[in-house]
């Protein structure tokens, strides 16, 4: 079978991490197949790809854009299926098609939209590949539910498939490692966790007022460390991160390395994840993988993911939230409960099973 590859997204976050795991896990599996992987190909070939049944087609053009309509390379070839990984699938190719679709953020939350052309763009691009695609990869029944809600049908070309964890993430850092990693970034000693990129339904705001609350009552010295990129649409979270900053609580790491970003799970009290919306939430099993107690939202997504292995909260109620997160500061048997609880949870989660049934997706749809 020849399959064709979507890979422009690589080195992004997110979806590059999808595409990263799907692919090293993928690859092996199907030998019996040929693999044309699409994208950048320095990095392609850097992150290990270049297998006997793989081919690289170099193509950059920018997502979301005009270009990659028009001009990408895909629409000259012919593949018995073609996976693109993201909804921003090439509306003029005429061939089999599988295209998986992580959230349907921009459409459940157009509040948080800066540009009035995203939410059409968003809800004509996503409805377009939803019903194009001859199966749909969602990586979450919670994504599935909100695309039958929004596009109708009963949704049955969709094929739930879960993410899961990456290695590094799976192996206990040194302690010399973790000392260096600690102070090469300037972390404190005890530190609540977050990671994500800065977008207003990540709900930083609110996890940053209620640690200054916690602090100011004198409830607890911990510090907050936030890993993320800024999101140059809402600088009001980078204004308030600072003033976090200059008030000596808040740590702000943008553009790690992925490789130190295991250390700094690790050496975290805990982690806390109060996202209003999400297609899955790849960062709670890392933090479940870490050992370290994960507080987190009770909406979307979020629920499917942690199973019993994180304390799930209202991510609007204040007072719950402040109450649940001093709890888990307090109480050393609860926190020794969760980590616990979150390692269970993990085995559910396999990024060679999702490898095996994509490739089951696609022999599915080549039919």
């Amino acid at each position: 079978m020849k399959i064709g590859f979507d890979a422009r997204m690589i080195a992004h976050s997110g979806i590059g991490t999808y595409i990263r795991s799907l692919l090293e896990e993928m690859l092996p599996l199907g030998k019996n197949h040929d693999f044309t992987l699409f994208g950048p190909e320095h990095l392609l070939q850097n992150f290990g790809f270049q297998n006997k049944n793989v081919h690289i087609i170099h193509t950059e053009q920018p997502i979301y854009s005009i270009q990659e309509q028009l001009f990408h390379p895909v629409l000259k070839e012919k593949f018995h299926i073609f996976h693109a990984p993201h909804y921003n699938i090439p509306i003029l190719y005429r061939g089999k098609m599988v295209v998986t679709i992580h959230d349907v953020n921009h459409l459940v939350m157009p509040e948080f939209l800066t540009n009035r052309l995203a939410y059409p763009y968003a809800k004509f691009m996503i409805n377009k590949a939803y019903h194009q695609a001859k199966s749909v990869i969602c990586v979450s029944n919670a994504t599935r539910n909100d695309l039958t809600g929004f596009f109708g049908t009963n949704g049955s070309h969709c094929r739930v498939i879960h993410e899961s964890v990456r290695p590094e993430f799976l192996y206990d850092i040194p302690s010399e490692t973790r000392t260096k990693i600690r102070s090469r970034y300037r972390l404190p000693e005890h530190y609540i966790l977050s990671v994500g990129i800065l977008k207003p339904h990540k709900n930083i705001l609110k996890l940053i007022r209620i640690v200054r609350e916690l602090r100011k009552e004198g409830f607890t010295k911990e510090h907050l460390v936030i890993v993320g990129k800024p999101f140059d649409k809402h600088p009001e979270i980078l204004v308030e991160i600072h003033k976090g900053e200059q008030e000596g609580f808040i740590r702000h790491l943008e553009n790690i390395p992925g490789s130190d970003l295991p250390a700094i799970y690790q050496m975290a009290d805990i982690f806390a994840f109060l996202s209003l919306h999400e297609g899955f939430g790849l960062p709670i099993l890392e933090a479940f993988a870490s050992e370290i107690p994960v507080i987190a939202s009770n909406v979307s997504s979020i629920p499917e993911v942690a199973g019993k292995g994180a304390l799930l909260v209202d991510p609007t109620d204040d007072v719950q939230i402040k109450k649940c997160l001093a709890r888990l500061l307090s109480d050393e048997n609860l926190r020794r409960e969760f980590i616990a609880k979150g390692m269970a949870e993990l085995s559910r989660f396999s990024w060679k099973i999702t490898a095996e049934e994509t490739l089951k997706v696609y022999e599915e749809a080549a039919k």
